[in-house]
């Protein structure tokens, strides 16, 4: 796995080029920060997910009480 150039980062996820877990859709989105606890963040597209295979989240869908 490649370490991005600092001063030339890929396009999408930066971390790209050094995840076992990349998938299409890393290419072109930048993941937002998700919290996952208490002092524990990740930029991760698998924790922001569904995608769609055009890399489109799904609207929500309301919940019926």
């Amino acid at each position: 796995l490649a370490i991005s150039i600092l001063t030339d980062p890929p396009v999408g996820c930066r971390f790209l080029p050094r995840c076992s877990q990349a998938m299409d859709i890393c290419r072109t989105i930048v993941p937002q920060v998700t919290s996952l606890g208490e002092n524990h963040t990740v930029r991760c597209l698998l924790y922001e997910g569904p995608f769609d295979e055009r890399g489109v989240q799904p609207e929500s869908q309301p919940v019926n009480a």
